[in-house]
């Protein structure tokens, strides 16, 4: 560990051990490499970096997984898990969604439960598949775990390179937002036989470029 992600998972997370998702300085790098130079010059006037998006004094003297846990709560209940993978696909056909695992009571009992018992060495949700044998299917306990999304950009570019304009150079250097250079090294990474994101631990930068370009050439938004 460097001695700039110490100072920043200090700065987030109120421990300098403790890394939440993310290798934010090697981020940093990456996106240095993206984005223009306009873009990133200005990059630590709104940054999210700039200050820790939870209360760090409710993570003193919890254990690590409590402090993620609390962290998770926090930054993607609402908006990722029951935002992208819930609610707006209810809403979207008119249903009335109801989460089990959300009952307050529910929860307040998992908050009781020690540490030990939720996780079986690298075994996930441990004390819920034992819950759930005789009930739910073995083939569904029991199944390897694969990432909820499809498939991604390196697909699309390999099926259709050429029917992408959001992708294009022109189109880049229209808004200035991202380096259309660096923009042209990825499509021709990503059009690797061989090319692989690993599911959601690596970030498909060129589905930001592809979905901020068509939000500029929809509103006519520029840097």
């Amino acid at each position: 560990m460097t001695a700039e992600e110490w100072a920043l998972n200090e700065q987030l997370w109120g421990d300098p051990y403790f890394r939440f998702e993310r290798n934010h300085p090697e981020l940093r790098k990456m996106h240095q490499k993206v984005y223009s130079d306009s873009v990133w010059g200005e990059l630590s006037h709104f940054s999210a970096l700039a200050e820790s998006p939870v209360n760090t004094d409710r993570l003193k003297g919890l254990s690590s997984q409590k402090r993620r846990s609390y962290i998770d709560y926090k930054l993607r209940l609402s908006d990722h898990l029951l935002g992208e993978h819930g609610d707006r696909m209810f809403f979207s056909h008119s249903v009335e969604g109801r989460h089990p695992f959300l009952d307050m009571e529910m929860i307040s009992f998992v908050k009781t439960i020690p540490d030990k018992y939720k996780l079986s060495g690298t075994r996930e949700k441990y004390i819920l598949k034992k819950a759930a044998e005789g009930i739910v299917p073995d083939v569904v306990l029991k199944r390897q775990k694969f990432p909820f999304q499809a498939p991604g950009m390196s697909s699309m570019i390999k099926a259709s390179a050429d029917k992408i304009p959001f992708l294009e150079e022109s189109m880049i250097k229209k808004y200035g937002v991202f380096n259309a250079d660096y923009v042209n090294e990825m499509k021709k990474e990503y059009s690797r036989d061989d090319f692989r994101l690993m599911g959601a631990y690596e970030i498909d930068y060129l589905l930001i470029v592809m979905t901020v370009t068509m939000l500029c050439e929809k509103y006519s938004l520029s840097v």
